[in-house]
C-alpha cells in the first residue's frame, strides 16, 4: 500500500512523453513496412512483450545454429536467419501476457479507424513455403505456390528479385495487408 501511495504521488510530477501516442497512431494509408516496424517494436522493444520475446528469440536462434552445426552447415547468414525467425514473433507467437499475438496487441492499442484494427488482426494469416516465380505484372511479382498451385500477386515494393528469373523456385513468407500480398521474411532462391 505504501508503494502505491508513493507512485501515486510521483505520477503527478513525472515528466510526460508523446512517444506512445505518436507511435500508436496508425493512418489509413500506412505503408506495410512501417506497420511491420510497429509490430517489431511491440514484439521486441516494449516492456510488455519485449523481455519475453527477446529471450525466446535468442533461444530459438541458438538451437537452430547448434542444429545446423551438427549437420555440418557452416555457410549460414545469421542476419537473414534472425530476420526470418523474427516474423514468427511478429505474426504468430502469443505473448504470455494475455496470450495475444503482436497483431492482436497492436490492434488493441492502436489509435486508428476501427476498420483498420480488423486489417491489423488479420496479419496472422501469413503463408510460408515454396513458390515458383512466374514473372511480373506491374506492380506485382507472380508467385505460384508449389503445392496448392495458387497464384499470388506479390507487391514488387516488398522484395528485390535480383538474379531470379521466371521458373525458379523460391522459399519465402508472404503476408496479406489490406488486400495485397507482401514478402515479409527472407527470400531464398533454389534455382530451376
Amino acid at each position: 500500500e505504501t508503494l502505491v501511495e508513493m507512485f501515486d504521488e510521483a505520477l503527478d510530477e513525472a515528466p510526460g512523453t508523446d512517444f506512445y501516442d505518436d507511435y500508436r497512431r496508425i493512418s489509413e494509408n500506412i505503408p506495410f513496412f512501417e506497420l511491420k516496424s510497429k509490430l517489431n517494436w511491440m514484439a521486441f522493444k516494449n516492456y510488455l512483450c519485449g523481455p519475453e520475446f527477446h529471450k525466446a528469440m535468442g533461444r530459438e536462434v541458438q538451437e537452430f545454429l547448434e542444429g545446423a552445426e551438427k549437420m555440418g552447415a557452416n555457410t549460414l547468414d545469421t542476419d537473414k536467419l534472425i530476420y526470418g525467425l523474427q516474423d514468427d514473433f511478429h505474426y504468430k507467437k502469443s505473448s504470455s501476457f494475455l496470450a495475444l499475438t503482436m497483431p492482436e496487441w497492436l490492434a488493441e492499442v492502436a489509435n486508428c479507424p476501427e476498420s483498420l484494427r480488423d486489417d491489423i488482426r488479420l496479419l496472422f494469416q501469413r503463408i510460408i513455403g515454396e513458390f515458383v516465380y512466374e514473372g511480373n505484372e506491374e506492380p506485382y511479382y507472380l508467385f505460384r505456390h508449389l503445392y496448392t498451385k495458387r497464384l499470388f500477386k506479390v507487391r514488387q515494393a516488398s522484395v528485390e528479385m535480383k538474379g531470379i528469373g521466371p521458373g525458379e523456385l523460391v522459399f519465402t513468407s508472404i503476408v496479406c495487408w489490406r488486400g495485397e500480398w507482401w514478402v515479409s521474411g527472407t527470400l531464398a532462391s533454389y534455382g530451376n
